[in-house]
């Protein structure tokens, strides 16, 4: 490993948008080299916070659709109605109550508000799904790798789920129904609560390419010689909270795990 650094560092490092290219092209040269060089911060910072940017501007678009915007809010008012509902039944909050916060959901500022959350809940989560992986890099596949080296190898995917919301959101223009993905429950408008709608949406062509970018990613940033066991923990992980969520949306239904 140390002739390898070695002939790494005789090339010039290459630059972000040679990272993004080589993702695409050649992932598994691209991160091999990257790992003879320490973590930078804009190989993670730049792509999620893109992502999460083209999101909010994917709801923008899609509100300015009266059709996909009127399904847009009453999933959104289901949601909330059944987690107000069950405030209710626990005598946290009144009825009156109930009705005064989903009539504030019409209000600009609910939406705002929205748009927010999605920037700063997805940082949250990224910061938190990172985490996982790494308590799993570290002490379960021995890998050599820091925090930041997670942070690097999750936050490049970022980009393929870019070109999977960009889609998505050319989709429900296109179908003028609301997708979030382009899995074929989503397509075949299949209910994700039941379980052939469980299984199709887990048959996303974007999703498992990313999934299969990321273990190369983290195979070869944490330096190891075969990729197999990366593979086996980043599908494990994922078939794992996939079942789990199902689980949960069917046991506490108001969570809503599936949509």
């Amino acid at each position: 490993m140390d002739n390898l650094e070695q002939e790494l560092h005789e090339e010039p490092e290459f630059s972000h948008s040679d990272k993004i290219i080589g993702l695409f092209s050649e992932p598994s040269k691209t991160f091999e080299k990257m790992a003879g060089y320490p973590p930078k911060t804009i190989d993670w910072l730049l792509p999620i916070t893109l992502l999460l940017i083209i999101i909010v501007l994917s709801r923008v678009i899609i509100m300015n659709n009266p059709e996909l915007a009127f399904q847009v809010k009453q999933q959104q008012r289901e949601s909330m109605e059944k987690t107000l509902n069950s405030q209710v039944e626990k005598g946290q909050i009144t009825t009156e109550q109930k009705e005064e916060r989903l009539d504030s959901m019409n209000k600009p500022i609910f939406l705002f508000l929205g748009y927010l959350g999605i920037i700063v809940g997805g940082f949250i989560i990224f910061f938190i799904i990172t985490g996982i992986y790494f308590l799993f890099l570290k002490f379960a596949l021995k890998g050599e790798g820091t925090y930041t080296t997670a942070l690097v190898a999750y936050g490049l995917t970022s980009y393929i789920g870019i070109i999977q919301i960009i889609l998505a959101t050319i989709i429900s223009y296109i179908i003028g129904r609301l997708v979030n993905d382009v899995s074929l429950a989503s397509l075949m408008n299949s209910d994700k609560t039941a379980v052939t709608g469980f299984i199709l949406s887990k048959l996303d062509v974007i999703t498992i390419w990313s999934l299969l970018i990321l273990s190369i990613g983290f195979a070869k940033l944490f330096k190891s010689q075969t990729t197999g066991k990366y593979f086996g923990m980043v599908f494990g992980l994922w078939i794992f909270w996939s079942v789990f969520s199902f689980w949960l949306a069917k046991a506490v239904p108001w969570l809503n795990f599936t949509k």
